[in-house]
């Protein structure tokens, strides 16, 4: 299974002025798909640290705009327990994750938030600094019958800039992973935006070091599909 260890970049971090840096904790796994036979899924949250973690679990519908930005909002479509729970150091707890809602014709995105809560007054000092942490578990509830597909298009190359559009014309979401090109010398592997949800779109924009015109071929990978895409650049377009 994969696991990730919540640090000081994982989710968002909030300040409290409190004793001793919280616990670390891990969470496994990071990520959750409800396949179309799935009622019913696990995570499990470990506290790896010294002291005792107290988390809050909260869960909120995960949809993305026009111009591909995410967008989060309350829901009660999953059903989980624990809500709270307070782990021992060097212990775990088991989240026991359901469905509230029949599948629709495009896949389900939520997001499950791990909550980590402040210490306690009398766990802490009266100097130090705290941190408490937030992991938000993406998950996926599959449609009855999976149709993966993708479209790239409004492809440009300005300034030393390539940039271009990426569709998500299927019903389930795709996590791109890379984007190739040998004649163009173009291997990006590193994106700001990695999750496409069903039927929206993002604008991407990359430097490109070198230019030669001619055809191409552009390689874009995700975690459950591939896409190849010809581009054709002028000879002015590289001036």
């Amino acid at each position: 299974m994969q696991k990730v260890l919540i640090r000081l970049l994982a989710g968002w971090i909030s300040l409290f002025c409190a004793g001793a840096f919280a616990a670390q904790f891990s969470v496994s796994p990071v990520r959750l798909d409800f396949a179309a036979k799935d009622k019913t899924s696990s995570i499990t949250i470990a506290n790896v640290g010294d002291t005792p973690l107290r988390v809050a679990l909260d869960a909120k519908r995960w949809a993305q705009d026009a111009a591909g930005e995410d967008l989060y909002s309350d829901t009660s479509d999953l059903l989980f327990f624990p809500k709270q729970a307070e782990i021992a150091p060097h212990s775990q707890r088991v989240v026991r994750i359901g469905l509230r809602v029949p599948r629709a014709a495009n896949e389900l995105a939520y997001r499950l938030y791990v909550n980590e809560q402040p210490p306690l007054k009398s766990e802490v000092g009266s100097s130090q600094l705290s941190m408490v942490l937030s992991f938000g578990v993406p998950i996926f509830v599959q449609p009855a019958s999976l149709s993966l597909a993708a479209a790239m298009d409004n492809t440009q190359l300005k300034k030393g800039e390539f940039s271009f559009r990426l569709k998500n014309t299927g019903n389930a979401t795709l996590r791109l992973s890379s984007l190739k090109s040998e004649t163009l010398k173009l291997d990006q592997q590193e994106f700001s935006a990695w999750y496409l949800l069903a039927g929206t779109e993002r604008d991407y924009h990359f430097p490109l070091a070198h230019c030669s015109p001619g055809h191409h071929q552009i390689d874009v990978s995700f975690d459950l599909h591939t896409l190849s895409v010809p581009l054709d650049i002028a000879a002015t377009a590289c001036k």
